[in-house]
């Protein structure tokens, strides 16, 4: 019997392929054909090499080396779709946005990261006393996700994606131009107080992720997603091996001038873990009746019709403001000085800080 030849050898074999995307001017554009390399890594785990590592898992990235320039100068935060496959289907690896940009006149390379960079990126979050509440709740087709619509009761995990630029996956008809997409399962901690005072957000979460047990991920069709740990594991698996050639017997592919079959192995592995307790540090905090938290004595001077605003940063949260009130002047250079009243308007109010207008 004579050997196979190549052109016999491809055509029973599911060949490696791959799609690079990216989009630009409204649409993706398929660029597969300029590319020379990708590589990357991916982790879907909380930051560690344990399976069930709690908090923010490490951002994907990629990176892409291209023969010639194709997204202009208009680089930044370009979206950026890879896919790998094999015979032509191409699953989706990583969705983000590209971050570097090094090329000339023979082509160069872009690195992407994930939409944990967007995230970081995000400056001065700022919430409400939260009282009870899930620190992320499950996202739906009807969830009240927008923090500041009347009547919201999502987690402060959620607001920190929605401040971010997220939008619910599960609503994602309703958001098309969103700049990422979650989904979030309800967590299994509900604390008596939360809350948000600036700082770093993707810091933030990592922590309220942390403290829940559960993971922050983005999967491999770009969605950020939260898994609280009592669904961990849950599902099923199956195997199944299938013959490209159309499971032709041994003889026929002899016949066929095919390869005859090889060996075929499988091995697997199973480590459990069960936990039989949590241990956490919490702060002792109880609701106290209306009392003075901030007071100003800075001498500020207002001209005639005009109006100031002021920023008050508290030093301990506050669940209800009751009132603000301000005193001030009339300076008269030939009359004596008098009070006045002083109109003051309450704008932006969180647990530790208040905007004001005098």
């Amino acid at each position: 019997m004579s050997m196979p030849t190549a052109a016999q050898i491809e055509a029973a074999v599911a060949l490696p392929t791959r799609r690079v995307r990216v989009y630009l001017t409204g649409a993706w554009v398929d660029i597969t054909s300029d590319i020379v390399d990708v590589e990357g890594d991916y982790a879907i785990t909380g930051g560690s090499d344990d399976g069930v590592g709690f908090g923010v898992a490490r951002s994907p990235n990629v990176g892409v080396t291209n023969a010639r320039e194709r997204i202009g100068t208009a680089w930044k935060d370009t979206p950026i779709e890879i896919s790998f496959g094999f015979n032509g289907t191409n699953p989706q690896f990583f969705i983000g946005r590209i971050t570097e940009v090094e090329e000339d006149r023979r082509g160069g390379r872009w690195t992407a990261a994930g939409y944990q960079e967007l995230i970081a990126a995000t400056p001065d979050i700022r919430t409400k006393l939260l009282r009870r509440r899930p620190v992320f709740t499950a996202t739906t087709a009807s969830s009240n996700e927008d923090p500041d619509n009347a009547g919201s009761e999502t987690g402060i995990g959620n607001i920190i994606l929605w401040r971010s630029g997220g939008r619910p996956y599960e609503q994602s008809a309703t958001y098309p131009a969103a700049l990422f997409y979650y989904s979030c399962q309800t967590a299994i901690l509900a604390p008596e107080w939360t809350w948000l005072n600036g700082g770093d957000a993707l810091d933030a979460l990592n922590e309220i992720c942390k403290a829940a047990g559960g993971v922050v991920y983005q999967s491999e069709d770009g969605v950020i997603r939260y898994q609280e740990p009592m669904s961990y594991g849950v599902g099923a698996t199956s195997v199944h091996y299938t013959d490209s050639a159309g499971a032709k017997d041994a003889a026929t592919r002899v016949a066929s001038g095919l390869a005859q079959f090889g060996d075929i192995k499988r091995a697997g592995k199973l480590r459990q873990r069960v936990v039989d307790q949590i241990r956490c540090a919490f702060v002792t905090r109880r609701l106290q009746g209306v009392q003075r938290i901030y007071q100003d004595t800075t001498p500020r001077v207002i001209e005639a019709s005009s109006a100031i605003t002021i920023t008050l940063d508290l030093q301990r949260p506050q669940y209800t403001l009751q009132r603000v009130v301000a005193t001030g002047y009339t300076m008269r250079s030939t009359a004596a000085t008098t009070t006045s009243d002083v109109t003051v308007t309450i704008g932006a109010t969180y647990a530790q800080q208040v905007t004001i207008t005098l």
